[in-house]
This record gives structure tokens, C-alpha cells and sequence, in this order.
């Protein structure tokens, strides 16, 4: 019996608590990782900008392909996220997620707060993700196997849908080609085991600029709500 009151609680602030969960743990990686940002966005550099065209079709490549999945493929809609909410949702960007819904102007505000938090993570992130889902992995039988290993662990640290993690594994195979197309470029002068570092690092460049920009655009459309909510003022 005294167990009803806390699921009671738990059912009308699940979001909250997972947001607060979500703060904590980018708050306190952004501690860790402190020493290392400005390493980690120097070794993306330089970075040619005709670079951004051919990322953004990919995620327009990517975005229609998950929207297909889903909207003809029932069974891939299925989420664990699904059981709590009946949206899907990047559990990892839930406070996004909230502010962009959200009227309130403090929620939009730390929505756009967090955004710039991540950013400054996720050149680090992409390193970390792309030595394990790329680094030593050269043919494309093992780079196609990793890179669906990649779109589907989205599934289970973000809890997206199944039908989204399939179209994240085309993002896993664009990059495992810039990065075994950078390996073969490096072998040439370069030992393997360095062939291989620079190979990923060639790979996590394309991933965090793939994300950054993703982060931007969630950034512009809280930047709209913020001066919509200005305007209604």
C-alpha cells in the first residue's frame, strides 16, 4: 500500500526525473572532460566546409529512411522508451526534447543550455563511439557488421526505435568508409597501427560535425521559441 503513492509520483514526473537524471550525468561528464575539450575539437581541424553539403544530405538520407521504416514497418516503431512514453524519443536529448514543447521560458532556456553543453562534448563522444565501432575494423564485411551494431545500440542507451536505429546504421557505413578509405590513403607512408589512429580520427571528424549539426538545428528552433515567446510577451 505504501508503494502506490511513489508509483503515483513516478508515473506524473517520470520526465522530470529522467531530466534531471540526464543533467547530472552531461554535467558531470563535462567535469571529467574537462582538460580534453579543446583537444578534442583541435584535432577536428582543418575541416573543410563543402564537407557540411555532403553531411547534411546524409542526415536527410538518414531522417527519410527512418521515417519510411517507421511509417511502413509497424514493428519498428517498437521502443523501449515507447513503454513510458507513446512518442519516440532520443531519451539522451529529453531535455531538448521538453523545451521544445515547452511555453515556459526558463525550460526553453535550459533546453538551449544544454544544447551548448553537448556541443562541447560531443567531438570527445564521437572519438570514444568511433574507436569502438570503426578503429581496427578494415573490411567492409566487418565495417558493415559494426555499423548496424552501431545505429542499433542507439536503441538501447536512447531508446529510439527499432526502425531509427536501422537508418542510424547508414550513418555507421559512412563513416566506416571515410575511415577505411583514410586508412588505405595513410598506409601508403604510414605504419598500420598509425594508419589505423589516424584512419579513426579521419572518422570521428565526420561524426561530431554530423552531430554538431544536429545540435544546431535543435538550437535554432529553441532560439525561434525563445523569441516567439518574447514576441507573446
Amino acid at each position: 500500500m505504501f508503494l502506490e503513492p511513489i508509483a503515483t509520483f513516478l508515473k506524473l514526473h517520470i520526465t522530470e526525473i529522467f531530466v534531471l537524471f540526464i543533467w547530472y550525468v552531461v554535467l558531470l561528464e563535462l567535469w571529467r572532460r574537462r582538460k580534453r575539450i579543446w583537444y578534442s575539437y583541435r584535432i577536428m581541424l582543418p575541416w573543410n566546409p563543402w564537407r557540411f553539403f555532403e553531411l547534411f544530405a546524409l542526415q536527410i538520407m538518414v531522417i527519410t529512411v527512418a521515417v519510411l521504416l517507421l511509417f511502413f514497418v509497424p514493428v519498428l516503431r517498437l521502443g523501449w522508451w515507447m513503454v513510458i512514453f507513446t512518442i519516440p524519443v532520443n531519451v539522451a536529448m529529453l531535455p531538448v526534447s521538453v523545451g521544445m514543447t515547452s511555453t515556459i521560458f526558463l525550460v526553453q532556456l535550459s533546453g538551449l543550455l544544454f544544447i551548448l553543453i553537448l556541443v562541447l562534448l560531443l567531438p570527445r563522444w564521437a572519438q570514444l563511439e568511433e574507436r569502438q565501432y570503426r578503429y581496427g575494423y578494415d573490411s567492409w564485411g566487418m565495417i558493415s557488421i559494426q555499423s548496424l551494431k552501431f545505429g542499433l545500440v542507439h536503441c538501447l542507451y536512447m531508446g529510439v526505435p527499432l526502425g531509427v536505429g536501422l537508418a542510424l546504421s547508414l550513418g555507421g557505413l559512412y563513416f566506416g568508409y571515410k575511415y577505411k578509405r583514410a586508412l588505405e590513403r595513410n598506409l601508403v607512408t604510414k605504419r598500420y597501427r598509425t594508419a589505423r589512429h589516424l584512419a579513426m580520427l579521419e572518422s570521428a571528424k565526420y561524426h561530431a560535425w554530423y552531430n554538431i549539426m544536429l545540435a544546431f538545428y535543435a538550437a535554432m528552433f529553441l532560439i525561434g521559441n525563445l523569441l516567439t515567446h518574447d514576441e507573446d510577451d
